[in-house]
């Protein structure tokens, strides 16, 4: 792996021992993280390319870099595919699909953790993961307006239908993914805190504003009972409109079904 120290390429192998069997942290391995940070005290821009299959802590990688593109496992494109995305002939806009925490301690990190009298934040850690469920970046950015559903009453078994106004707000074409969480605010069983029930990407032209419509089923409401068979509640339910599982990121509508 090249990177430049007074102007001149240096050459350095980055050895990973396994590629089988658990691991006992999921730091990155071997010397990757002390590289990375002799490339960002040299003063040089740095852009950070992770390539990998499972969660990773790259704390001081998000704290330090200038830009990370977190590629997972690519394909036969893959060089040409990172490529064309770092000299901005494309656009990324895709989303984490796992919630990626601060470190091995912080694992299991999920964004649909249930509520639970017990349940406390971690000592000495920041509570927050590195990286939230639904999260990403692009070279533009997005505003999402006008968040309305198609009732805020509702029977039991009904559709209900959120509208949301989708801007690019920045100067290059792009793509959101615009994400409907709910949560069901009092149930018979513990509930998670939020479940992902809806999602549709939109890409849109620099300047572009579109309209939207997401369907939330009745399965969207449903729980597994006492009985251990999939029902529906009445009660009240709050739908969260946004861009990411982080609750900054997202906006909050009351619904009742009856």
């Amino acid at each position: 792996m090249p990177y430049l120290d007074d102007g001149q390429p240096i050459d350095v192998r980055v050895d990973a021992r396994s590629a089988l069997g658990d691991r006992g942290s999921i730091d990155l391995v071997g010397n990757q993280t002390a590289l990375v940070r002799a490339v960002v005290e040299s003063g040089t821009s740095t852009i950070v390319v992770l390539m990998h299959g499972r969660s990773l802590s790259v704390n001081y990688v998000h704290e330090h870099a200038d830009a990370v593109l977190d590629g997972w496992n690519l394909g036969q494109e893959t060089a040409l595919a990172i490529c064309r995305t770092l000299f901005g002939e494309n656009n990324p806009g895709g989303k984490m699909v796992v919630t990626v925490p601060r470190s091995s301690a912080h694992v299991p990190a999920y964004y649909s953790q249930r509520h639970s009298a017990n349940w406390k934040d971690y000592l000495f850690e920041d509570g927050p993961p590195l990286y939230p469920f639904g999260y990403g970046l692009s070279y533009t950015d997005f505003r999402l307006e006008n968040i309305q559903l198609s009732s805020q009453e509702a029977t039991v078994g009904d559709t209900v239908t959120v509208s949301v106004d989708v801007s690019n707000i920045g100067d290059v074409d792009g793509d959101e993914v615009v994400q409907v969480y709910v949560q069901d605010v009092v149930g018979s069983t513990t509930r998670p805190r939020i479940a992902l029930k809806a999602f549709q990407r939109v890409t849109l032209r620099a300047g572009e504003t579109r309209s939207i419509q997401l369907n939330l089923e009745p399965i969207a409401f449903e729980m597994v009972g006492l009985n251990h068979q999939r029902m529906i509640e009445p009660g009240e339910f709050r739908v969260f409109v946004g861009t990411s599982s982080r609750e900054k990121d997202l906006t909050m509508r009351s619904l009742l079904l009856k």
